[in-house]
């Protein structure tokens, strides 16, 4: 019985990861920011045109919500089993990524061809689209750069956080397992790409809200994400040795700092600081 009790315990090994990748309070967080993202959008593309009260300052920043919560919960479930020395994990770890993101992604693009087909869509027909974007837009390849027409606007975001998973065992080991000056210099250097990225002049809704599908940004936004995301993590650990008081303090101010620079700058830079 040796095959029938390894094939056990595989199948305990991924019940225990699972597990352990339900944090409850962030999939709250989730909510929340799922929430804002969805009525952000709306206020965008409404069609009552009635007022502004859909309007969200900085709404398109849950995003790089999503994409630090994503290095975050990776990093908590993979560090001690994701390395670049062992290429079977990491193939399997690419293969479980690309399955979450992509059968949901297909179910709505099957929505969205339908959509064209009967003509809902105004001006945008198949016609828009080449070989090169269909290829694109199967391999979920539209937040890479490479000039590919969405068939859904805003699936550069789950392209690009596909993307970091490519980048995740290098960034695991520089913020997770090498000394605190490497996930200091990670963290600094992440800061500085936040920088850059807001000056650039490609933000759309904000400086830091850059989606062109002819840029490298919107990809180097998701991974910027995911390493402050990381960085987090190997700090959370810190957080642990506080009090219950400190620690609901230390909620409080969070709470305060993420109002104020919404209340009073329109800069990206202390906005996503604040996240």
């Amino acid at each position: 019985f040796p095959p029938f009790m390894n094939a056990l315990s595989a199948e305990a090994a991924e019940v225990i990861v699972d597990m352990k990748a339900e944090i409850r309070s962030l999939t709250g967080v989730r909510g929340v920011a799922a929430i804002i993202i969805v009525i952000y959008h709306y206020g965008k593309f409404r069609l009552d045109h009635v007022s502004d009260v859909w309007d969200i300052p900085h709404g398109y920043l849950p995003v790089d919500l999503f994409f630090m919560l994503s290095g975050f919960v990776i990093g908590y479930v993979y560090r001690d089993h994701l390395h670049p020395e062992s290429s079977s994990d990491y193939r399997i770890f690419l293969i479980k990524r690309f399955a979450r993101l992509y059968p949901a992604y297909i179910v709505i693009s099957a929505f969205y061809v339908l959509k064209i087909a009967l003509g809902l869509t105004g001006d945008e027909t198949f016609a828009r689209f080449d070989w090169l974007d269909a290829v694109g837009n199967l391999l979920l390849l539209t937040g890479w750069g490479l000039n590919i027409y969405p068939l859904i606007g805003v699936s550069w975001a789950s392209s690009a956080e596909l993307g970091s998973y490519f980048a995740a065992p290098a960034l695991m080991k520089y913020t997770l397992e090498k000394d605190l000056r490497w996930c200091i210099a990670c963290v600094v250097l992440s800061l500085i790409g936040i920088y850059l990225i807001s000056i650039s002049g490609q933000g759309s809704s904000g400086p830091l809200d850059v989606v062109a599908r002819n840029s490298l940004l919107p990809l180097c936004r998701a991974i910027i994400g995911f390493t402050l995301g990381l960085a987090t993590l190997r700090f959370a650990v810190y957080l642990d040795r506080l009090s219950a008081i400190a620690q609901d303090v230390l909620v409080i101010g969070i709470l305060a700092l993420m109002v104020a620079p919404v209340s009073y700058t329109h800069l990206t830079l202390p906005t996503i600081l604040r996240v």
